[in-house]
């Protein structure tokens, strides 16, 4: 078993959302959840970048966004799911959309 903790890559929040719902309650009882992505609050994503307290770990769940910009001491494990969301312009509506890519 990976001693540390996890950094993973999701497209948006949506997916970010999903995830946490799927881990809570199966992960082990010394492992945080959390949460970073631009819509949160500044003290929520400081509490995300900062290391795991002692005797603790902490999954991640990150958009891409973060992926250039961060360090998270004590991260053992990153996993990127190769998605992102890219602003895509559609010619025909003269709108712009969020589209999840490879």
């Amino acid at each position: 078993t990976e001693q540390g903790s996890v950094l993973a890559f999701l497209p948006g929040q949506r997916e970010i959302e999903r995830t946490a719902e799927r881990l809570a309650g199966n992960v082990a009882a010394d492992t945080d959840i959390v949460r970073l992505y631009g819509q949160l609050d500044n003290k929520a994503q400081d509490a995300a970048i900062k290391p795991a307290p002692a005797g603790r770990r902490k999954v991640v769940l990150a958009t891409s966004i973060a992926e250039t910009s961060i360090t998270i001491d004590g991260v053992r494990v990153v996993i990127d799911s190769g998605l992102s969301r890219l602003p895509r312009y559609e010619p025909a509506s003269g709108l712009t959309r969020l589209e999840t890519v490879r």
